[in-house]
């Protein structure tokens, strides 16, 4: 499975329950250090390898031992929004040859 590293701690991520802030872990994680914490990594949709029938019994591409396949944050980009389409069109422009 491809991955990249996660642009956001998911240590450091909040929950809205019952109309107030609560840590999503550990409140204790939420003032570490970044650099103190584990390195996490997100699925970027790029590559899923695994067994079909495998696939089709349990409808998930996480289908353990899992191994990763790291990719950098510029060949990971998730194009939801006309934002992450410009990011990702500047990409393309910088890694392409200028035509004259």
């Amino acid at each position: 499975m491809s991955v990249t590293v996660a642009e956001h701690h998911p240590f450091k991520c909040l929950r809205v329950q019952d109309g107030l802030l609560q840590p999503l872990f550990d409140a204790d994680k939420l003032h570490a250090a970044r650099q103190k914490l584990p390195v996490v990594y997100r699925q970027n949709g790029a590559i899923y390898v695994c067994p079909v029938p495998d696939f089709l019994a349990r409808r998930t591409f996480f289908l353990p031992p899992v191994l990763p396949f790291v990719m950098n944050a510029e060949d990971s980009i998730d194009i939801d929004s006309a934002h992450d389409l410009d990011c990702a069109e500047a990409v393309c422009a910088r890694r392409l040859p200028a035509t004259r």
